[in-house]
């Protein structure tokens, strides 16, 4: 599940992307085989050295453009479902004027898919058809995720015109540049993933921390009582610590590489907007209430709601960014064209709360492993000034002691439920998007 940058035409650094979205995009001419590419660990080389990457100057045989004004007709074959059987072979012109081809109907699709072609891209077949590619039913256009779109001027796009379903008062104006200028993800290409890295690789190093310290905990119990038998507890916190770490070093951060693996499509973008300014209310709503009570409560309780209420700030704060940066956290694509349809939709929005739930165990499990490491100093320096005539003072610091270590072990085991608990959600979305990929299939084929 390796991640790739490159670098575009103008020197800007582009990514994560996967090695499937990269083969796509030197299929469709957006890499070439002189582009910078640059893996997760930092090595740059040229394209043309990854093994496995097919370029479009490969793929495309050119030929000059026709002196001639090119004419099209209004309507696509009707026997389209024939000239495929017929191995008919087409022909698309680029926004210079010069043709490509041929191409049969599989790498049409491809070209579609990948941004190589718009729906206002000329099209003809060698069966005297004469068009645009928007006619050609079960193509399925994405090029919003690679670039703006080819200029043209010569025809018009035959696609139909939908309307924005945003309605514009001022009010909704100012909410949404606020929430722009928190999107930062989505603009700075590659800083979530090196985010949810350095994330992992702390929490690995905190989990094993814990461990220990809840280790020492247990060796202060053992002197205090005057007995060995803690001293087994101990030992085997430090092996447990041992055993996480690997854990948390082999999951923390597979959870967003897998992310990064398949991208998902929704129709609309407010959702996760909306979604995003709830987790907003949610987080300050959450940290004025913690420091609230833990001033009123005072004393260690006190204390330990105003550290609640700041980990509620964290949290929610963490999935407000990823929500507003979706095409950088979620690996998220929206289709204003109206072709992703409402059950899709709603099968992709299963996906993304998955998807937020995986990407936020880093967060979570790294809360968790500080409030316990914490804790359990705490809880060593508080056992060796308790007396032992106070045996309820002692009894309560052993409680806080061991449910330290609770919350130590169970952050380091967090990545690896997590990710199952993803593969087998996804698991059930995918059958149930593979459904509607048949339907699809069937009623493009009896056009």
């Amino acid at each position: 599940m390796s991640t790739w940058y490159y670098y575009d035409n103008n020197g800007q650094k582009q990514g994560p992307v996967t090695g499937g979205q990269l083969k796509g995009l030197a299929r469709a001419g957006r890499i070439t085989p002189e582009t910078v590419v640059e893996n997760e660990e930092g090595k740059s080389v040229p394209a043309r050295k990854i093994q496995g990457l097919t370029f479009a100057e490969a793929m495309q045989s050119e030929i000059k453009p026709s002196a001639e004004p090119n004419t099209y007709a209004t309507t696509p074959p009707t026997s389209y479902g024939n000239t495929q059987s017929a191995g008919a072979n087409y022909f698309y012109t680029d926004a210079n004027g010069y043709k490509y081809g041929p191409v049969n109907e599989q790498q049409l699709r491809v070209l579609a898919a990948q941004g190589g072609i718009l729906p206002t891209t000329p099209l003809e077949t060698d069966t005297g058809y004469k068009g645009v590619a928007g006619q050609i039913p079960g193509l399925n256009f994405h090029a919003a995720a690679f670039g703006s779109p080819m200029p043209n001027t010569t025809y018009s796009q035959q696609t139909p015109q939908t309307n924005s379903e945003n309605i514009d008062t001022p009010i909704a104006g100012l909410v949404e540049s606020g929430l722009r200028s928190c999107s930062f993800f989505d603009n700075s290409p590659g800083t979530f993933a090196t985010y949810q890295r350095s994330l992992s690789l702390l929490l690995t190093w905190v989990v094993l921390v814990g461990c220990l310290s809840s280790a020492l905990f247990f060796v202060v119990i053992s002197i205090k009582s005057d007995t060995l038998s803690s001293l087994w507890m101990a030992a085997g916190l430090v092996l447990a610590g041992v055993v996480l770490h690997f854990l948390c070093s082999r999951f923390a951060y597979a959870g967003t590489c897998l992310v990064m693996t398949t991208p998902c499509r929704m129709s609309t973008g407010g959702l996760t907007e909306s979604l995003g300014l709830f987790a907003l209310l949610l987080a300050v709503t959450g940290l004025c209430g913690g420091v609230y009570i833990g001033i009123k409560e005072g004393g260690m309780e006190g204390m330990y709601s105003a550290l609640s209420g700041v980990a509620i700030f964290v949290f929610c704060g963490f999935l407000m960014l990823c929500l507003l940066s979706p095409r950088a956290c979620l690996n998220l694509q929206f289709d204003e064209e109206g072709g992703t349809s409402a059950g899709e939709t709603a099968i992709s929005f299963c996906i993304v709360i998955l998807r937020l739930l995986l990407l936020s165990v880093p967060t979570v499990a790294a809360l968790l492993a500080l409030g316990g490491t914490g804790t359990s100093l705490w809880a060593c320096l508080k056992l060796l000034g308790a007396s032992q005539e106070d045996p309820f003072a002692i009894f309560s610091t052993i409680a806080q002691g061991t449910t330290a270590t609770g919350l130590v072990i169970t952050a380091g085991i967090l990545p690896l439920l997590m990710y199952i608990y993803y593969l087998l959600g996804v698991l059930s979305a995918e059958l149930c998007r593979s459904i509607f990929e048949i339907a699809r299939n069937t009623r493009d084929s009896e056009v």
